[in-house]
Parts: structure tokens; sequence; C-alpha cells
């Protein structure tokens, strides 16, 4: 059930990152507005400060040598290693698209001064829609745009304006304002680890009790260990860190065909009785199943052994 529910979102992943792509990388100047038109597909990055924190830095950003599924990356919080679920990101997008702001002549004195100095806001880069076709857009994400959001809350709004055109105030529900800078970022991402296509691999090299074994995809008929490796799913986001590292259970190096293509080195080590946290590329966020961990490992080992 696990492996079908893996190769099902990645499915899904693949078909959403197709609709998304026709938008294209974005220029290296953008243009700023005070009124952006997009839809959803058309969002290439969303940046979002929450009392002065950014909580959310996700990005379009595709390289030459990845596949579909790696062209998204999430900054903040946790890393550009993160698998995006495109699927989820969309859902979020959508709420972007379709926020509700209205125009308000009257609003409580002071409120363009607290604007200006505004520490909850939104930044979006998108491609701009056409005006008379709501579900297409030009083909650059040549656009950006910031929502500032006040601090203060009255009759279940909060004010707003964009940062280009502080002269136009909307009140904006607060729930909807709530709902988006609240987001569960751990929903926005597959609990995978990693996913490393085998075309882009030179060699794997696993590290487990002080015993080296190499796994070389040319030489492999068998790729089920291959599959195996990046098949341990993430169970928590890691809410407390730890002083000291935990003991070093297994470490996975899949080396590259290519120089322009970094490592992906998964490190595993214990955390508690039940959970072992997972690094990738220095970066640790969440916890897996240690029973699973060790139970790939004896499998590694038995390799090893063949």
């Amino acid at each position: 059930m696990k492996s079908k529910s893996f190769v099902g979102k990645i499915i899904v992943f693949l078909i959403i990152v197709l609709s998304l792509s026709g938008c294209g990388e974005k220029k290296e100047k953008l243009e700023k507005y005070s009124n952006p038109v997009f839809i959803a597909e058309g969002i290439r990055r969303v940046s979002m400060e929450k009392n002065g924190k950014t909580v959310l830095d996700i990005a379009y950003e595709p390289k030459e040598y990845e596949s579909s599924y790696e062209y998204w990356k999430i900054h903040e919080p946790y890393g550009a290693e993160a698998v995006i679920d495109t699927e989820t990101m969309l859902e979020f997008y959508r709420k972007l698209e379709k926020l509700d702001k209205r125009v308000v002549s009257e609003y409580p004195a002071g409120t363009v001064e607290e604007l200006k100095k505004a520490k909850s806001k939104i930044t979006l880069e998108y491609c701009r829609a056409d005006k008379e076709e709501s579900n297409s857009y030009e083909e650059n994400a040549d656009s950006i745009a910031t929502l500032l959001i006040s601090g203060g809350i009255k009759d279940g709004f909060y004010y707003a304006a964009y940062e280009e055109d502080l002269g136009t105030i909307y009140q904006v529900p607060e729930s909807d304002i709530d709902e988006i800078l609240k987001i569960n970022t751990f929903n926005l991402i597959l609990k995978i680890s990693t996913v490393v296509p085998v075309n882009t691999v030179a060699q794997v090299i696993m590290d487990a009790d002080g015993e080296t074994y190499k796994w070389d995809p040319e030489k492999e008929k068998d790729s089920a260990l291959y599959q195996e490796l990046q098949g341990i799913l993430i169970k928590e986001e890691i809410k407390t860190k730890k002083q000291n590292e935990g003991e070093a259970l297994l470490k996975i190096q899949f080396v590259r065909n290519k120089k322009e293509m970094p490592d992906m080195i998964l490190e595993y080590r214990s955390y508690d009785d039940v959970y072992a946290s997972v690094s990738v590329n220095g970066k640790e966020n969440f916890l897996v199943d240690k029973k699973e961990v060790e139970f790939l490992k004896e499998k590694i080992k038995l390799y090893g052994k063949k």
C-alpha cells in the first residue's frame, strides 16, 4: 500500500507540474503591480511574513538536469531539498487567487502609517493573467506584488494594501488571512525524504554499522533495493531539536553522474525509542519510524553479502 500511495502521488504531481510549466521561468526584472491579475497556475513564488518572521518561501526554480517534481523549492521553513506536494500547494494557491478584498473609502486614522510598517505581508511572483481570459496567462513570470496586512482587526476584517498603492485600502476577512498565514507547511510536502531519479545516479554508497556497501545502476539488474532506499516515509516534523546528535544509524549517498548535479545525502540518526531523525544534505527537519530504518539497514547488509 505504501508504494502504491507513493506512485499515485507522483502521478498526480507530474500532471499538475505539466499544467503549471507553461508559464516558464521568471524574467530577470519583475514589474511591480498594485492590482495583481493572476490565476493559481500562474503563481511562481510565494513569500509570507507573519509578525516579522518569514513563515513560507516557496518558488518554482527548474534546473536543466532536474526532473519535473524537483522544480519547486520550499526554501522556508525546510530548505530546498524538501519534496513539494503540488496538489496541496495548488489548493493553497487557489486561496490566494480567490482572496476576498474589498476597497473601502473609510478606515481608522493611522491605517496607512500602520501598513507602511506592516510586519505581516504576502509577496507573489506570478505570470500576469489575461484579463479577458481568466484561465490563461502570459508566458513569463514577469510580475510581483506585495500585500501589506495591518496588525489590528476590526469587525472581523483586516485592513490591507498593496505596497505600490497605499492609497487604495482593502478590507479582507480575518478568517481568510488567518487561514493563509497559519498554513501548516508540513501539509505542503510529500512525506518522502527525497526522490533521486536513477538515470542521474552513478553510484549509491551506503554506510551501516561501520561497513560500506555500494550499488551501481549500470551493473544491477534488480532495482528493488534502489526504490527502497528512498521508501522510508516521513512521520512527523521535528518540534524539539536535540542538543546532542543521536547515534548514527544509516547513511545513504546518491552520487550523481554529472558535475552540475549535487549529490544527495540521507543520514538517519536515533531520536528516541520510536523515531529516527533524517537529514537531507545536512538539513534535519523530520522524523521517521526507527524500525523502518533498522529494517532497511538489515536489507542493505544482506545485499552486501550476495
